[in-house]
């Protein structure tokens, strides 16, 4: 068994679309998510498995599309209190916010319905926010609880990681 996982966690680094990385820029802690070269085959099939599988998501395979996406997500759900940018033409940078991902409270068995109340609240503001110029309502794609971090002093959870959205359509 535990040379399947090996190999499950081996195949899966390799399929990876990004490296992330955290480092410090003039003394604030940012996170840099960077896409591989590889990521866009790994993305068209992953688009593909979706349309087959009826999910209406798509992961965004344009390179500056998805980079504007990441960062105008970031930047609006922030409240502006936090800063991303795109760092050249295959990166984006974004400012560390408080909080620890709920899919770690999972994992250590630390995960209390408060912290899913949190996300709840989180999940239900940013879907009934008007998006851009038209007004749409926006939506996550891939709303997992490693998506969430949970800042216990405010008691709120915050949505990151935007390479994956739903439909324009829906």
């Amino acid at each position: 068994m535990s040379l399947l996982f090996t190999a499950a966690a081996c195949f899966s680094e390799r399929i990876k679309v990004n490296a992330i990385t955290r480092e410090t820029r003039d003394g604030r802690q940012l996170w840099i998510k960077r896409r591989r070269r590889s990521a866009g085959v790994t993305l068209a099939c992953a688009n593909r498995f979706f349309r087959l599988a009826g999910n209406p998501v798509q992961a965004i395979t344009d390179l500056a599309a998805w980079q504007r996406w990441e960062v105008d997500c970031f930047l609006t759900l922030h409240d502006g209190h936090y800063e991303a940018f795109a760092d050249g033409t295959r990166t984006v940078a974004a400012e560390e916010l408080p909080g620890v991902s709920l899919g770690d409270h999972l994992a250590r068995a630390t995960l209390t319905p408060a912290m899913t109340a949190a996300a709840a609240r989180e999940l239900r503001r940013c879907h009934a926010a008007a998006w851009g110029a038209s007004g749409d309502r926006w939506s996550h794609g891939d709303s997992h609880a490693g998506n969430f971090l949970y800042d216990g002093a405010a008691d709120r959870a915050r949505l990151i990681d935007f390479e994956v959205r739903h439909e324009a359509a829906l």
